[in-house]
């Protein structure tokens, strides 16, 4: 063992306390990062319900493409600058890959058309689009088993805290980003330019074009904002940087400057104007989303999960 160097006699060894079920944080780096192994297998139930937009009659790659995901039965939530009109939203279908786990990993894809005459509701300054999505693909596959993600109000993350982005980055196949990705806020928020700073959520993260529209989870895979683009820097304020919590540690830089941090729609901003929108004009498929989000506490919605190999339903 080199000069300055020392270690315990089992290095593998950590102190648990069963009675609490908990690991000791006297072992550890900067903030505690033990995550359940159950975590891995949620991300994934978590993916069934995230699709890619796309153009219908035109390669996902292309320029128009974009993510969504599954909030209810049949009801499908991304941004408004990607779907701004009901006659935008005809034109649009919804791909989900279905990944099939075994010794060699294979991809399913089923295309859904989108339904907006059913419901389509948006908002630009939210840069939310809520519509629905047909129950079955062009080739017979039934939505349903993609289950949905279950919306709710009143989550709060802080500065430092992590956040996971299921995305089709670039229009690509499914991809996450779970690491170096942290909550943070700004020097200045003033120079975000916002009146209700409430409403946005900002946090460090690979991404690209085609993630627009992708959901913002927290550890336990419960979707805490709708990720919405870049925050730039704007010259004609004031200078601002980004701040990470006293356990966030140091920060990524961009490869862009001008970029300070991504930036995410608040859930409980969308939830808020979405009640407020029902009351004045109903809509069948918008209220049993709100009606979900009372009912359950659960973040999955009529998933099928895999166990053992097998597809159960969950």
């Amino acid at each position: 063992m080199g000069p300055g160097l020392s270690r315990p006699l089992n290095p593998g060894l950590v102190a648990c306390s069963t009675e609490a079920n908990t690991v000791s944080t006297k072992y550890r780096f900067g903030k505690a990062d033990f995550l359940e192994l159950s975590y891995l297998a949620k991300g994934l139930r978590a993916a069934e319900s995230v699709a890619r937009l796309r153009r219908q009659g035109q390669p996902g790659w292309m320029a128009n493409g974009a993510t969504a995901f599954l909030v209810g039965p049949e009801l499908l939530l991304t941004n408004h600058h990607v779907l701004q009109t009901k006659e935008m939203a005809r034109r649009y279908q919804a791909d989900f890959e279905q990944v099939e786990l075994g010794e060699r990993s294979t991809r399913v894809m089923a295309s859904f058309a989108l339904d907006p005459e059913r419901c389509f509701i948006t908002d630009p300054d939210l840069d939310y689009a809520l519509v629905a999505v047909a129950p079955r693909s062009s080739d017979g596959v039934e939505l349903r088993r993609q289950g949905w993600l279950r919306l709710r109000a009143g989550l709060r993350l802080n500065p430092g805290d992590s956040v996971a982005i299921i995305q089709h980055p670039l229009g690509a196949s499914k991809r996450v980003t779970l690491r170096e990705n942290k909550v943070v806020t700004l020097s200045n928020p003033a120079a975000s330019g916002l009146e209700n700073m409430a409403t946005r959520l900002w946090y460090l993260c690979d991404t690209a074009g085609g993630t627009s529209g992708a959901p913002v989870f927290d550890d336990a895979w419960r979707v805490v904002a709708l990720h919405s683009g870049e925050l730039f820097r704007d010259p004609d304020f004031p200078p601002v940087e980004v701040v990470s919590g006293a356990n966030g540690g140091e920060l990524p830089q961009p490869e862009n400057p001008n970029i300070l941090a991504n930036e995410g729609v608040v859930i409980g901003a969308i939830l808020e104007d979405l009640q407020r929108r029902m009351a004045g004009s109903p809509n069948a498929l918008a209220s049993a989303l709100l009606e979900d989000d009372s009912a359950y506490s659960e973040a999955f919605g009529g998933h099928l999960v895999y166990s053992g190999g097998s597809r159960l339903a969950g």
